[in-house]
Parts: structure tokens; C-alpha cells; sequence
């Protein structure tokens, strides 16, 4: 409508209203019949004020309250409708005067419960039966002037009904603070088509449910603003949960009556004069100064509530643009606050079933155009979640017109990997603008995301199809990231931070650190250290490319702009990582103090390049394919004094090579004796200027183990290691970007297999301890005992260092007979050694399941004992490769594992004489001990080529000596006590713990010899036994110590005698 004329068709009836002030009739009790101000008073017309007390409610079709006449309406009761088609609770007229105010309950609802057909507990569409119903409904063809105010409850049940509905002008305001909810397909909660003078304010909470449901829909101009400080939410399921049971989200997702969609949450159709803004109070409110408006939204900080939108379905959350028409959105101030649309709440929004898209927010794409003055000023988040579906967070499309996006919060997409349908290639993206949108300036303090997760998925941060994006200011982070949806699940999607490749008239993209970072509600601050992570896609205009604080990761293809077109320049000591490219020749390069680490080993041509004294120039090379990065320059390339050469390793060099780095008629250094190299520790470098070809050269060999610091292991495996690397490009990553020997080994060592022999050391304990338990005793009987033992190995002995620890129980019978005592025993040990140098969960495990026969004879004091057995050993491996930044965050997790059986054998046999001596007693002692332990071939599964290993079968043994005497006593008469020191020394005389022979898949042999401990230590023992001619019980610890090793049991036996 035309404004002049909108006005002077209100002003009529503002005059008649202002004339004569209205009495009011009041209704107080219980009416079951309709009302209208024309006629409600007893001389005519009267103002209708239902009292707390009073209500209205009716059954039949009309209209329960009925404004026809220059006068008002107030509820602070209850007006209701049962089951009633073609219901209106409030009804007013166009062409009169007045104020439709409710503070209490208007209910419009039937008596209907949504079918179950499918018995799977969700109800199924229609959510609704009746229709055409209305808690507030303004209509006729003349303006109505006034305010519709309601901070009471409006609820609605219904399809194609509305809660308030405002279909002829309203010469005033919409103001909302109280709770509006409507049920039924295609109805809404506020919905407008005709114009507004004043401004939409909805501080009350607004839900919508049902098929093409929405929550607030302005489809007429509004003169003033829309806020919102509080929820607005539409669901066309009749669920909000997405259930973790498979078959139950197969089941709903195969019944298209549960798949329902709801519409937007909040939809802007019209022009709206003074911008559309979701609130919330200012990060930092102090909820003690009730004056303060920090946020100039003309709201006291203290007192704002959070405008969110929340949607879950396929609709977008906010939609700007209007069918069939064109949609003006005017800045919703100055300053700050001059932009079209401020978000300081939230948008979230929720495709919850596989296959249902999710957007934030969408600009365009209706028809008609819709701009926004100043652009989009995000403060709060916008967000969306899909399932095996697309996501995008904000959409520009065809039409919409965003002078600028600045975004000081959180932007971001999710696409996630469902356990009840097949994987797609989604495609996570924060923010889109399509083909024949507009979108000139992206200003990012805060966090731009996609994130996908599933083996074939996609996320791009930011992607322009209009070639419009041409100039963008990063203080944040922006950043596209894929995750696998399961354990070593492989990820084969695109990670895309900008795709600009539509725009043709050439990018400016400028980095730099944010000094003041910005508060968020959350507690939180916007990065103070900038990031783009992601491929940077450009298209075929001059480009140029400012990275000044913080770090760019991803491909950077600069386009193929003619010569003199594109820049890269890099300083305040940022860093670039990934594949640089342009298919051009105007290319000029700058590295004044960071670094630019190229992974592309291909030949890339420039106009110019320049490093400086603080610039590092690192190169791509691939030893395996022969290439390296290289730059072909036709004008100046120089490099000042402390400037630096970097190399990354591709894959891995096995011979020496040689590399041109550079060309350049105007080649300057500043002395290649001061130009620095940074390799990889696990090459040596050297460059030199061939003065006659104008170019810098670089000389490449592999280190060699001596220059290492190998010890014989870590040589062993040296060639079958580098050889193994390209079978998987992180491992190798790991391996090769380390620049200190430290780091370097700190990988390396990873790779290694488990060679420390723990897992023997601690069998061949355990095989001692059970054959030392039956070594001494009575005439016959049976005996059980309990074992632990445990076994350290420290840094610095020729191995790996490791913490070994087992228990078992054994037991026996014997017999007496004339050669002595005869007996059987049986065994159970377990245990597990780790190695306490490496990271992650590196361990072995052994299980013996063992057996044997054993004799002991008495000759006055002197005791003889020999024994032999064997078992069934079951052994599992496991070995963790786990790499973390200096953060402490997880950069690469391997883990490789395998189980393999084998066989023990064991024999002892020992020598004693005790002197008693009164109540004391010594025994010198001395016996000899023999354990074989035979471990069955394995190959590990789960950590990749470049780190399984397969280990052929091996066999260690053990052979000892040990001389002790042992300090006794008695005491008592029924029960003895007797307690023992044990002092002595063992001795090893031939130990070795099995050559581990082992190769990556289709990688050569290398062979590691097991740490045999071939020395002796002093050892000691502790026990208290008391007993009598029926029972003896012991227990007992013992310690054994030698350079570097040390190993200790503990044991609790009981022997009956019989």
C-alpha cells in the first residue's frame, strides 16, 4: 500500500478514537457466547476486558470477540474454542481504532491425538485434524490502527490457522513477550501480509509445528524493525530426537508421514525499514547497571533476553526474500549497528533424518531480489547439522544483495555419517553464495567451519559461484576439515577453505592478527592467532595474497592471471603450508619474514622472488619420482643474508640426489655461506650457486645410522623403514619433518618392534618362582601358590626400556616314596611388559598354561630337588604410533596389533644342606635354573602399510646359577614360626631372548637381536612360614639387581602335608 495513503486511511479513525474515551465491559464469569465492541456496552459501544476470573469459550464457528468499532480489547482470562473449524478467538476489523492487548490464555484447539499406524512410539502426520483457526486475526480492507500486544499464551491447533495473523495494515506495532505455539500443517505463529507502521518486537517465545509450518512470517513492509529476544522454532516431525538405534531410524525414516518438513523459523518477505535483529545481551553485561546499552538496540543490557532460531527439518532458519517480489532490508542503525541483518542470539538449525539438508540462514534465492544495507553483522552463531546430507550455514543466493558479511563469532556447517544409510559425498560449507548473489566483502574475526564426517564427504568454508567475493580480511580462523566416521576409517573427500575460482576480476585476501581479540558470550575470545585450513582456490584475475600473522594450510592455487598480475606475500612471521600453484606467468612471490612451505615439487614460473633476512623458503622434494619444487624466475630472485632454504621429503631418499632450486638472470644472495638450510634431520644439505646456469642448487644424502647415533637395532631396520614410508604419506610425514635428532628418533623409534624381550624376561621370572615353590617341603601332600612378579629394564642398556608385570597360581601333589618325593605340578601365568620410552600404548602380553613333574630327597640336612615341565604360551602384541604437536593435540594415531601361540619348557635343579642351630638354622644353597620359550610367527593388522609388521617365529632361552644362604629361626611349639633372610647372587650363563626377524608388507627382512641379560646381580629374599605336622604356610619377597635391571616376586603358598 502507499504509506501517504495508508496514513490518511488511519488517521480517520485515530480521531474518532481520541474523541470520546470508551467504557469498558468486563467479563468477569463464565460466557459461552460471542462479544463484539460495537454492541458490548448498554449504550453501544464499549472497550471488552475479560477479567482473570472470566472466560469465553465456545464450540461453534465464529468469533468469539469481535473489535468492530473504535475501541479495545484486553484479555487477562481464558478464550477457547473445542474442536471448532473457521475459529477466531480475536477478531478485528480494519478501519477502526484501538488495542488488542492478551495477557492470559487463548487457546484455539480440538480434541485430536496424531495416528501411530506403524506402532514405532512416533506420530505420524497430520499433527492436526480441523482447520482455519485463529487466535488474533486483523482484517478488512481499511488500516487498523493500534498495537497488537501479547505477553500471555496464544495456542493453536489447526492446519492453515495462525496464532496472530495480521491480514489488512496496522497503523501501529506488533509486540510479542508472552508464549505463541500452533499445530498444524502450512499454519504459522505470527504471520503478516499486510504493512506494519511501527516495528515487529518478540521477546516472547514462538514455536510452530507441523508440514510447512512457520514461526514468524513477515510477509508485509514494516516501517520499523523486526527484533527478536527470544525463541523462535519450527519442527514438522513429531519428534526432536534422532534415535541411536539403527533399525528404529531406518523404521522412520521409511514412513513418509514421519518425514514431515516445517517451514523457516523466521521468514522476511517484505521490506523492513529498520533491519532485522535477533538480540542478546552484550558479552561482559553487567547485570547489575540497569541503564547501560552497550549494544545501542535501545534495550537495557540487563534485560535483554537471546533471540534464537531453531529449525529442524530442510527450511532455513532465517529466510530473507519474497516470493514474486523484491525485499529491502534497511541497517538496523549506525555505527556498529549498520547493517541489515545483526544476529547477536543464535540460528541452529537440524536436518535430524539421513538425506534432510540443513541451512542457517538464506539470503535470495526466492525470486525476487533482497538487500540487505550494510550486509550481515554476525555477533552470536548461525549454525546447521545434516545427516549424509548437505549443510550450509548462510546462503546467498540468486538475488540476494550483501554489501558485506563480518562475522565476530561462529559460522559453521556440520555434516555427519548416520549408522542407518549408506555414505554419500555431502558437502559440509559455512557460507555459499551462488550464481547471481552478491557478496563483495568478507570481514572473519571469528570462526568460519565445515566440518564432514564419512569416507567420501566434503566441507568448504567458503564458497562464491558469483564471482562477486573480491575482497576478504581474515583476523579469525577460517577452516574446512574432514573427520572418518569410524577407527582408520579413510577420508576421501575435498577440504576447501576459499573456492573463488567463479571470480574473474581478481581477489584481495589480507591476514592479520586481531590485537584486541573479541569477547564472546560464551566466556571465550575470537582466535588471537589467525588460520586458514583448507585449499585456497582463486579464479583467473590478478590475485593477491597478503599473509601476515598466523598460519594458511591447505593448496593455494593462485589462479592463471597474465604476467604482473598475482601476489604472495608473506610476513610477520606467518606461515604457509601446502601445494602452491598458478598456471601463468605473473607471479610475483615476497617472503619477508615467515616461511612458505611448498609442497608441490613441480616448476612453478615467477616474475619475481624475495626473501628476507627473517623468510624461509622451504621445497617440496621427491626423491622417488625425481622432482622437486622449483621456481623459474624471469626477473629477480634474491635472498638476504640470514634468509633460509627449507627442504620437506616427499618420500623417502635412498641415494644421493641433486636439485635445481632456482633460476634467475638476477640471482642475489647474500652468501651462500650465510644462507641457511632447513632439512629434515634424516637428511644432510648443502646448496651451491652454479654461477654459469644462474641457478642454486641443492645436494641431497640420506644419514647415515653412525651420523644417527644408531644403536645396532635402530641400524637394523634403517633400509626396511625408509623403504616402507610411501606406503602411507602421514606416517612418512611424521618420519621426515622432524628437523632435530630428538624428534626424529622419537618417530623413528615408534616403528621399531617390540625387541626389549620384556615379555621373556618376565615368563622366565615366573617359571623360577613356580619351580622354586616345590623345592622344599615334607614327606607329602599337595601345596598352591600364589605368584606376582614384575621386571623394569631402565634407558641406557642396550634396549628398549620397559615395565614388566604378571601373577599366576601354580600348585601341586606329591608322594613319598623310596627315592624321595615325587610330584606333579601345574601352573597358569599372565602378564604384560610395556615399553616405558615411546608414547601411546605400546605392550606384549604372555599367557603360559604350563605342567611338570618334579623330585626332592632328604639326607639328614641335606636337600635335593629337580624338576622339568612345559607349556602352552599364547602371546598378543601391540604397538601404538602416536604423534602430538606442541599443543598436546593428536596429529597422527597408528595402532598396529597381533596375537600368536607358542611353547615353554623349564628345568631346575638344586643342591641344600641346613645346619640347625638351636632355634636358628642356616642353609647354604645353590641350584641352576633352564627356561625355553618358543614364540609362533605373527602379522599385525590395523595400523597400515608403513607400520604393520610381520615377525617371523623365534626362540629365546635362559640359562642361570644361583649361590645363596639363607638366616633362619623358630619360634613357638604347636605352630612354628620361622622366619628367613635369603642373601646370594645369580648368575646368568647364557641368555638370549630370540632374534626378532621382521618386514613391512613387501618391504625386505631385517633382523634385531633381543636384549640377553648375560651378567649376574646380587639378590634377596624375605619370608615368614609358620606351620606343623598338618599345614605350612609361607610368604615370601624376593629382589634381584643389576646394572640397569632389576626384578622382584612376591608369593603367598599353603602346603598340606599327608
Amino acid at each position: 500500500m502507499n504509506r501517504s495513503l495508508f496514513a490518511a486511511a488511519a488517521l480517520g479513525p485515530i480521531c474518532l478514537a481520541l474523541g470520546s474515551p470508551a467504557a469498558a465491559a468486563t467479563v468477569s464469569d463464565a460466557r459461552t457466547t460471542p462479544i463484539a465492541t460495537s454492541s458490548a456496552g448498554t449504550a453501544g459501544a464499549e472497550d471488552v476486558a475479560i477479567s482473570a476470573d472470566g472466560s469465553i469459550k465456545l464450540t461453534a464457528p465464529g468469533t468469539a470477540v469481535t473489535l468492530d468499532s473504535n475501541n479495545s480489547v484486553s484479555n487477562a482470562g481464558t478464550i477457547q474454542f473445542d474442536d471448532a473449524n473457521n475459529a477466531v478467538a480475536i477478531g478485528v476489523q480494519g478501519g477502526f481504532a484501538g488495542t488488542v492487548t492478551n495477557t492470559g490464555a487463548v487457546y484455539v484447539i480440538e480434541n485430536y491425538t496424531p495416528s501411530d499406524a506403524n506402532s514405532d512410539g512416533v506420530y505420524e502426520a497430520p499433527l492436526a485434524s480441523g482447520g482455519a483457526r485463529y487466535g488474533v486475526r486483523v482484517t478488512g480492507a481499511a488500516p487498523f490502527t493500534g498495537s497488537l500486544v501479547n505477553s500471555g499464551t496464544i495456542y493453536v491447533e489447526g492446519n492453515d490457522s495462525a496464532a496472530i495473523s495480521l491480514e489488512t495494515p496496522l497503523a501501529g506495532a506488533i509486540e510479542h513477550s508472552g508464549t505463541i505455539g500452533v499445530t498444524g500443517d502450512r499454519s504459522f505463529g505470527i504471520h503478516t501480509t499486510a504493512p506494519v507502521s511501527g516495528g515487529v518486537n518478540l521477546t516472547g517465545a514462538t514455536s510452530a509445528a507441523g508440514q510447512g509450518a512457520v514461526a514468524v512470517s513477515i510477509g508485509g513492509d514494516v516501517a520499523g524493525a523486526v527484533k527478536l529476544y527470544s525463541s523462535a522454532s519450527t519442527n514438522g516431525y513429531s519428534n526432536a530426537t534422532r534415535s541411536t538405534v539403527a533399525d528404529t531410524q531406518k523404521a522412520i525414516q521409511a514412513t513418509a508421514s514421519q518425514m514431515q518438513q516445517a517451514g523457516s523459523a523466521l521468514i522476511i518477505g517484505a521490506d523492513v525499514g529498520g533491519g532485522v535483529y535477533l538480540g542478546a545481551a552484550p558479552a561482559g553485561t553487567d547485570f547489575d547497571n540497569t541503564t547501560a546499552d552497550l549494544d545501542g538496540d535501545g534495550v537495557a543490557d540487563y534485560v535483554e533476553g537471546t533471540g534464537t532460531v531453531s529449525v529442524y527439518g530442510a527450511a532455513p532458519g532465517i529466510l530473507i526474500g519474497g516470493a514474486g517480489r523484491n525485499v529491502s532490508i534497511g541497517a538496523f542503525g549506525t555505527g556498529a549497528n549498520g547493517y541489515g541483518l545483526i544476529v547477536r542470539g543464535a540460528v541452529d538449525t537440524n536436518g535430524l533424518y539421513d538425506g534432510v539438508t540443513a541451512t542457517g540462514v538464506q539470503i535470495g534465492g526466492t525470486g525476487g531480489t533482497a538487500s540487505l544495507a550494510g550486509g550481515v553483522r554476525l555477533v552470536g552463531t548461525v549454525s546447521a547439522l545434516a545427516y549424509e546430507a548437505a549443510a550450509t550455514g548462510l546462503r546467498v543466493g540468486s538475488g540476494g544483495v550483501v554489501p558485506e558479511l563480518r562475522n565476530e563469532n561462529t559460522l559453521y556447517a556440520t555434516v555427519l555419517n548416520s549408522i542407518a544409510s549408506g555414505a554419500t559425498a555431502s558437502t559440509a560449507t559455512g557460507l555459499l553464495v551462488e550464481a547471481g548473489g552478491s557478496l563483495p566483502l568478507l570481514t572473519n574475526f571469528g570462526v568460519i567451519s565445515a566440518l564432514a564426517t564419512g569416507p567420501s564427504v566434503n566441507a568448504s568454508a567458503v564458497v562464491d559461484q558469483s564471482g562477486t567475493l573480491t575482497s576478504i580480511d581474515n583476523q579469525g580462523a577460517i577452516t574446512a576439515a574432514l573427520s572418518p566416521a569410524a577407527t582408520d576409517e579413510a577420508t576421501g573427500g575435498q577440504t576447501i577453505a576459499l573456492d573463488l575460482r567463479a571470480n574473474t576480476s581478481g581477489v584481495t585476501l589480507i591476514q592479520t592478527a586481531n590485537p584486541s581479540p573479541i569477547l564472546l558470550s560464551s566466556g571465550s575470545y575470537t582466535p588471537s592467532a589467525p588460520s586458514i585450513t583448507g585449499d585456497v582456490l582463486l579464479g583467473s584475475g590478478p590475485n593477491r595474497i597478503s599473509i601476515l600473522a598466523g598460519t594458511v594450510t591447505g593448496a593455494l592455487d593462485m589462479g592463471s592471471a597474465g604476467s604482473g598480475a598475482s601476489a604472495l606475500s608473506i610476513g610477520g612471521g606467518a606461515v604457509y603450508t601446502g601445494r602452491l600453484s598458478h598456471a601463468g606467468s605473473g607471479f610475483a612471490v615476497e617472503v619477508s619474514n615467515g616461511s612458505l612451505i611448498n609442497t608441490n615439487a613441480q616448476t612453478l614460473k615467477l616474475t619475481s622472488l624475495t626473501v628476507g633476512d627473517s623468510g624461509v623458503l622451504s621445497f617440496a622434494v621427491d626423491p622417488v619420482a625425481g622432482t622437486a619444487t622449483r621456481y623459474d624466475v624471469s626477473g629477480a630472485a634474491s635472498f638476504a643474508g640470514g634468509a633460509k632454504i627449507g627442504v620437506n621429503l616427499l618420500s623417502p631418499l635412498l641415494t644421493d640426489q641433486t636439485y635445481t632450486l632456482i633460476t634467475s638472470p638476477q640471482l642475489v644472495l647474500g652468501s651462500t655461506a650465510l644462507l641457511q638450510v632447513e632439512t629434515p634431520y634424516a637428511v644432510i644439505a648443502a646448496v651451491n650457486l652454479d654461477q654459469t646456469a644462474s641457478a642454486l642448487n641443492l645436494d641431497l644424502r640420506r644419514r647415515s645410522a653412525v651420523e644417527a647415533g644408531f644403536d645396532s637395532a635402530q641400524t637394523a631396520a634403517y633400509d626396511a623403514i625408509s623403504a616402507a614410508m610411501p606406503a602411507d604419506t602421514a606416517v612418512q610425514a611424521a618420519l621426515f619433518t622432524p628437523q632435530d635428532r630428538a624428534g626424529f628418533v622419537g618417530v623413528y623409534n615408534q616403528l621399531l618392534p617390540d625387541y626389549a624381550g620384556g615379555t621373556f624376561r618376565l615368563a622366565s621370572l615366573a617359571s623360577r618362582a613356580v619351580n622354586r615353590a616345590p623345592a622344599q617341603g615334607g614327606p607329602g601332600g599337595a601345596w598352591v601358590q600364589e605368584i606376582t612378579v614384575g621386571a623394569r629394564l631402565q634407558s641406557g642398556q642396550g634396549g628398549q626400556p620397559y615395565r614388566a608385570f604378571g601373577f599366576g597360581l601354580a600348585g601341586g601333589i606329591e608322594r613319598e616314596s623310596r627315592l624321595g618325593v615325587l610330584g606333579v605340578k601345574a601352573s597358569f601365568i599372565t602378564g604384560e611388559s610395556r615399553d616405558t620410552s615411546l608414547p601411546g600404548d605400546n605392550k606384549s602380553t604372555v599367557t603360559d598354561l604350563g605342567a611338570g613333574l618334579y623330585w626332592r630327597g632328604t639326607l639328614g640336612g641335606l636337600i635335593v630337588d629337580a624338576g622339568a615341565g612345559g607349556g602352552y604360551v599364547r602371546s598378543t602384541y601391540r604397538r601404538q604410533l602416536l604423534i602430538t604437536d606442541s599443543a598436546g593435540t593428536t596429529t597422527l594415531d597408528r595402532t598396529a596389533e597381533a596375537k600368536a601361540g607358542g611353547w615353554s619348557a623349564n628345568a631346575r635343579a638344586g643342591v641344600a644342606y641346613q645346619a640347625d642351630l638351636g632355634g636358628l638354622y642356616l642353609r647354604p644353597q645353590a641350584h641352576f635354573d633352564w627356561y625355553r620359550l618358543g614364540q609362533g610367527a605373527y602379522a599385525e593388522t590395523g595400523g597400515g602399510a608403513a607400520f604393520d609388521l610381520s615377525v617371523d617365529s623365534r626362540t629365546g632361552h635362559e640359562a642361570s646359577g644361583t649361590a645363596s644362604i639363607v638366616f633362619g629361626a623358630r619360634f613357638g611349639q604347636d605352630t612354628v614360626w620361622r622366619p628367613e633372610v635369603e642373601v646370594g647372587y645369580r648368575r646368568i650363563f647364557s641368555s638370549d631372548a630370540g632374534t626378532i626377524a621382521a618386514h613391512f608388507a613387501g618391504g625386505p627382512t631385517f633382523s634385531i637381536y633381543a636384549l640377553g641379560l648375560e651378567s649376574g646381580g646380587p639378590m634377596a629374599r624375605l619370608s615368614l612360614k609358620a606351620g606343623n605336622d598338618t599345614y605350612d604356610l609361607s610368604l615370601g619377597a624376593g629382589v634381584e639387581k643389576r646394572s640397569g635391571y632389576l626384578e622382584g616376586d612376591l608369593h603367598v603358598k599353603a602346603r598340606l602335608q599327608f
